[in-house]
């Protein structure tokens, strides 16, 4: 017979007492997670990023190493060349 964890939900990662699960979005905390990419061409990634309904936000410059962009929902996300 499986039993619980010791200390409940908590350790399967949901919220224990007096904690709540957020929404997303929340107009209150607009940038709850951020996710970098790794790629290895940036134009080439950012043709297919563009394609899918990505926005630019940030195009950078030729030295810098990463761009900043947006999903068609507004959530903020970065293509790094590695």
């Amino acid at each position: 017979m499986a039993r619980p964890p010791p200390n409940g939900d908590r350790d399967r990662g949901l919220p224990g007492p007096g904690l709540l699960a957020g929404t997303c979005p929340d107009p209150a905390r607009p940038q709850q997670f951020h996710m970098d990419f790794g790629v290895a061409d940036l134009d080439q990634a950012q043709e297919r990023v563009l394609a899918m309904g990505a926005t630019v936000l940030d195009d950078g410059s030729e030295e810098r190493s990463w761009r900043i962009y947006a999903d068609p929902a507004g959530h903020p996300f970065c293509l790094v060349r590695h």
